[in-house]
């Protein structure tokens, strides 16, 4: 995939009879707001595409949760903005959210903004889980780290 650097020197360089919608398009790509609206009828459309393109009923099932606890998170505008991600995380782990658990969290809320086109929003990086100890799950299926599976 070219860089927008790429199509703008590619453009001046060239005639081009698309070259203002071209540029414009560019611009607009390129000018995103440094905040986004997040809906809950977003949210739903998000899980709904999970299951669209294959995704267990399972895996669905333990993001709706994750995502649930983020919309809450968010602000009364429900607006998020580049450290939103990056103070939520902060508060699971000052809820006492092991390592581990927060990562998911974050993980399923990241997924939700790139759906949402906004991977500029997106928290990178994920916290170090080393010397976390997480018991096996019991007959019915309950364990102290339910996001791991322990089969793997």
């Amino acid at each position: 995939m070219e860089s927008i650097q790429t199509v703008k020197a590619a453009l001046e360089r060239r005639e081009c009879p698309m070259r203002e919608a071209m540029e414009t398009a560019l611009q607009d790509r390129t000018a995103a707001p440094a905040e986004l609206t997040v809906t809950w009828e977003e949210v739903c459309r998000y899980l709904d595409s999970l299951a669209a393109r294959g995704r267990r009923r399972e895996t669905i099932q333990v993001y709706r949760p994750k995502l649930e606890a983020f919309y809450h998170f968010l602000p009364e505008d429900k607006r998020v903005a580049a450290d939103t991600l990056e103070l939520w995380r902060a508060a699971l782990l000052r809820e006492g959210y092991s390592p581990g658990t927060a990562n998911t969290h974050v993980s399923a809320a990241n997924g939700l903004l790139a759906y949402l086109g906004r991977r500029d929003l997106q928290l990178i990086g994920q916290l170090d889980t080393e010397g976390e100890t997480c018991a096996l799950p019991s007959s019915d299926g309950e364990g102290l780290c339910p996001d791991r599976d322990p089969r793997k």
